[in-house]
């Protein structure tokens, strides 16, 4: 194995126990078993609290907290919701500051963190007690990955034209596009090394054939037994759509792209309609997964021969191998574009998710019902009327129901329900 600075490429059994008051901040990438990862911790909170360390917070990651330390928006540029307040992050770096033991941060978004926000970041938390992972992974996997979370939140691009924006060679021979400029694995690590110091940082070159690295990399720094995350089942794994599913995405996007704002985007198609369809549904084995072409597989690998000389140079721990940025497709390559049949239990799935996102703002259907103040705010005063009297009747309704079982001598009793009770006038 080839050596380093400060250790050698190594698999998780070679990692060093933290000291006991670490704070741990796992920054991504995008697409490298984050969702999976955050899962896991989230299940383990009570366990980890018993051996005093603390996953701070109800949810399974840290994403609003990053998102307040990046000032960054979400959704579309005309219709997205502004930045959470810094207090959000100064909320989340007082519970780990004030907690003597170990504590774990968690959000791919901070692998977009500029050198300032390294820099907050670092000084809100205590450099004394910063360590960083990152995970790494080829570039070719991770390529599809981007491309379908575009479609998720609202693309229109095939993935031709993605490839086409985002996968170019420029006449350095090296990749360009915004793409690259996102994913940036070499930048992201080496601006956490000259903060912290290339000791404090932990690179995990994913394995698509290991799934126990990233989490028995976790167990090994916090010094926890084996198996207590690698070997739990992860409730959200974040699987990547089929063919035809991204095409569904697609075609749905093209539709509604220009008839609807970010919120209700997000409510009834990102978190309704595509959550439902990737995780109430397992992947068919005969079901298509979309496939790069060979050139764009060739400059993926390219790129990972770079990326992995670039990140030796840093001198952060190398956990995996990085062997793995370069190595060829595990499956044949092919220029012809999938099938794009889509199961009929996908679509069901998809359309009770909308149902599910806009009836209970949760794809699971199993929520507590409830308004979504979201599509009332852009409704008329005619039309929030109209709800109102709606909701007025049901609860008439049960209202009778419930006195006609409580009657005296087990009559019914008669209540009426005014007979103008549908009949709604606009109102100043």
């Amino acid at each position: 194995m080839a050596e380093t600075e400060h250790g050698v490429d190594r698999p998780a059994a070679g990692v060093p126990e933290l000291p006991g008051d670490a704070i741990l901040v796992h920054v991504g990438l995008h697409k490298t078993g984050t969702t999976a990862i955050q899962s896991l911790l989230a299940a383990a909170r009570e366990d980890l609290a018993a051996r005093d360390i603390r996953y701070p917070g109800p949810g399974e990651a840290h994403h609003n907290a990053a998102r307040a330390l990046l000032r960054r928006r979400t959704g579309w540029a005309d219709s997205g919701s502004a930045p959470p307040s810094m207090r959000v992050w100064k909320r989340l770096a007082h519970k780990a500051t004030e907690h003597p033991g170990r504590t774990v941060i968690s959000s791919e978004f901070l692998s977009h963190a500029s050198d300032e926000d390294v820099a907050r970041l670092v000084e809100t938390l205590g450099k004394e007690r910063v360590h960083i992972v990152v995970g790494v992974r080829h570039f070719a996997p991770l390529a599809l990955s981007a491309w379908q979370q575009a479609l998720k939140a609202g693309s229109v691009h095939s993935l031709p034209e993605w490839l086409k924006r985002n996968f170019r060679r420029g006449k350095d021979g090296r990749a360009h596009g915004s793409y690259w400029e996102k994913q940036n694995a070499v930048g992201t690590v080496r601006r956490f090394a000259e903060a912290v110091g290339p000791e404090r940082v932990y690179v995990v070159v994913i394995d698509e054939k290991d799934r126990q690295l990233l989490p028995g990399t976790f167990e090994r720094l916090l010094g926890l037994p084996d198996g207590m995350l690698s070997k739990r089942t992860a409730a959200k794994s974040n699987r990547g759509m089929t063919a035809a599913e991204a095409e569904l995405v697609r075609q749905v996007n093209v539709a509604v792209r220009d008839h609807v704002d970010w919120p209700e985007y997000a409510l009834l198609v990102r978190n309704g309609m595509i959550r439902r369809l990737v995780e109430a549904r397992p992947r068919g084995a005969d079901e298509p997964l979309a496939v790069l072409p060979r050139r764009a597989h060739e400059l993926a690998a390219d790129e990972g021969a770079h990326a992995a000389v670039d990140i030796r140079a840093t001198g952060a721990h190398v956990i995996g191998d990085l062997a793995n940025l370069t190595l060829p497709p595990a499956t044949t390559v092919t220029d012809e574009p999938a099938a794009v049949d889509l199961p009929v239990a996908a679509g069901v799935e998809a359309v009770i998710g909308s149902l599910a996102g806009a009836l209970r703002s949760d794809w699971t259907l199993e929520a507590p019902r409830k308004v979504n103040t979201v599509i009332l705010d852009k409704m008329t005063t005619r039309e929030l009327a109209r709800v109102v009297v709606i909701r007025v009747r049901a609860g008439l309704r049960r209202r009778i129901r419930r006195l006609r079982h409580r009657g005296p001598a087990g009559k019914p009793q008669p209540v009426a329900i005014p007979a103008d009770a549908t009949e709604v006038t606009d109102t100043p």
